[in-house]
């Protein structure tokens, strides 16, 4: 299934790039946001599994990202990212209806605090692993250097100390992302503060979210902790609710030995909530 992909120019913003895999005839279109240090050309196979359902696929580098413009990892407040995604929203919700948002890791908090501030014809929200809390867990020192960073030195870059071996039991998608020329394995100071206030704010807002919600959670997920975004996702106002957990899936559960299940899943919830071609 072959992606079109396309860099748009944008005033006071750095230029994103974006891949769509189109139908003829689709149920519902998904935009997918991707995680922290990946980018948009890891989800081909995501895309294709939906469009076998019937489901188109667009999927965005946010800023700082793959192949889109900005500085390695870099921002200056959160907000930004909620822009790039009403960026790539506009023209996707006028093509396509129902329409999903769907965010992986960093993505998912991404999409979880979009869903929660930003006005958008959305029809339901999907998560994958979100970053509603870091499992990783950050020496105390390297906190404090952060958040002194942070006010100073803002794009001042630190290792993550993601491992690639904690994504997926597929030993493949370690030495993939690992020669990855746009895999991102530093981040900034601010990058760091910013997420850790959007995650107490979207748990804080939780209750306000009223779409429709899919929670897909990795049982054994060493990047993001799997019992932040199960807060989260009870806590959700939404009335229509699923949570689904895999047991001893790394992080990347897309991604993982056992993804079968999780995309057979992703698209009989879409499928559930969206009509036949």
């Amino acid at each position: 299934m072959q992606a079109i992909c396309s860099t748009t120019q944008r005033s006071g913003a750095p230029a994103l790039f974006m891949r769509h895999w189109p139908l003829e005839k689709a149920r519902a279109g998904v935009l997918l946001i991707h995680g922290f240090g990946e980018h948009s050309g890891r989800y081909s196979h995501v895309a294709e599994a939906l469009g076998e359902r019937g489901v188109e696929t667009w999927a965005t580098d946010l800023r700082g990202f793959g192949e889109s413009h900005g500085r390695r990892a870099c921002i200056g407040n959160f907000e930004d990212y909620l822009d790039d995604v009403a960026f790539a929203i506009e023209p996707v919700a006028q093509q396509r209806e129902p329409l999903f948002l769907l965010g992986h890791s960093m993505g998912g908090l991404v999409c979880a605090q979009f869903a929660l501030k930003r006005r958008a014809p959305l029809t339901g929200l999907i998560l994958s692993s979100p970053a509603l809390a870091f499992a990783l867990k950050v020496p105390a020192w390297k906190s404090s250097a952060a958040a002194l960073a942070s006010r100073w030195l803002p794009n001042l870059r630190m290792p993550s100390g993601v491992n690639p071996k904690l994504l997926s039991h597929d030993p493949q998608v370690a030495k993939g992302i690992a020669k990855d020329p746009l895999a991102v394995w530093m981040a900034s100071a601010r990058w760091y503060t910013e997420c850790l206030a959007a995650q107490a704010e979207a748990q804080a807002a939780a209750p306000s979210l009223e779409l429709p919600l899919l929670s897909l959670a990795a049982g054994a997920d060493a990047i993001c902790d799997e019992a932040a975004a199960k807060r989260f996702h009870q806590a959700a106002g939404s009335t229509d609710k699923s949570w689904i957990s895999y047991p001893g899936l790394y992080h990347e559960i897309f991604n993982e030995i056992g993804r079968a299940a999780v995309l057979r899943d992703l698209g009989e919830w879409i499928e559930d909530h969206s009509e036949p071609v």
